[in-house]
């Protein structure tokens, strides 16, 4: 009859949590935990004052799109007539006769959900301690889960000519680093154009850079294409038209007009003859 009547008031304490007037205290604290997805994380409450009670509810609110209540692996860090863990992390605890309560009171389980990533949420949890009738605490704590990503990262892809980039599916965290690349290849394009084209590694991306050919290497000894001068063999024998400057050939015969060379030799002639009539007519 005793237990039937514990069970009933346990039953009582637990349905009570509902009520959201809550009486303040600083009696009861909580543990932060961090874990990564779909890992299970524990978090320890803890009463830090003496308490003389006979029953403890505790019924827990958190995000249920990122973290699985674990009632299973919930468990009261006291023996009593009744010590259970329901669904949602509803749990009760009963004992036949008053204790006192001061210290570990139980450890909450919850898992990261496999699919999502964030920095941190929390798990609200409301505390009722009775001795009877009367209540002796009733308070809400609030713990906090850190969610370390394990990071599930995708392909490596070029963000830019120095880096390439690779990002985390769950958390949208970045992974970047430089380029790798080989030693290159040489590629002739179809307007004759040569690059040497260099590949990374890890992200095949490709960079090319054009390839100096040997014609453009060649020396240059001065002067235009036309301007050239003849250091062997004969000069041409022919005249221009144009002006003094030419083409730049020098030439040193075959200038003379023939009708100025029959001009010349003509004049001595008649001279002389002009002679041998002026001495007959003497």
């Amino acid at each position: 009859m005793k237990r039937l009547l514990f069970l009933v008031l346990a039953i009582i304490l637990v349905l009570s949590l509902g009520v959201n007037c809550l009486a303040a205290s600083n009696k009861v604290t909580i543990t932060d935990a961090k874990g990564g997805p779909g890992q299970t994380v524990y978090l320890t409450l803890e009463l830090e004052e003496s308490v003389e009670a006979a029953a403890i509810g505790i019924q827990c609110q958190y995000d249920t799109s990122l973290l699985l209540a674990m009632p299973e692996l919930c468990t009261w860090e006291r023996k009593g007539i009744l010590s259970a863990f329901e669904k949602d992390n509803k749990g009760v605890w009963a004992s036949e006769k008053p204790e006192d309560l001061k210290g570990k009171l139980c450890v909450l389980a919850f898992q990261i959900k496999e699919d999502v990533a964030f920095d941190q949420t929390e798990v609200s949890c409301t505390i009722v301690i009775k001795d009877g009738a009367t209540e002796k605490v009733n308070t809400s704590v609030k713990g906090v889960i850190s969610c370390q990503c394990t990071h599930s990262y995708g392909l490596w892809e070029s963000a830019n000519s120095t880096n390439h980039i690779r990002v985390c599916s769950l958390c949208g965290g970045k992974n970047t680093q430089t380029h790798d690349w080989d030693d290159g290849v040489e590629e002739t394009q179809p307007n004759g154009q040569v690059l040497l084209v260099k590949t990374c590694s890890v992200c095949k991306a490709r960079t090319a850079t054009e390839v100096e050919s040997a014609g453009q290497n060649q020396p240059d000894y001065g002067g235009s294409k036309d301007d050239h001068n003849h250091q062997t063999g004969p000069l041409p024998e022919h005249d221009h038209e144009g002006d003094a400057a030419g083409d730049g050939h020098t030439h040193t015969e075959g200038d003379r007009n023939p009708i100025t060379l029959w001009v010349i030799l003509l004049i001595p002639v008649l001279l002389i003859g002009a002679g041998i009539w002026f001495v007959k007519k003497k």
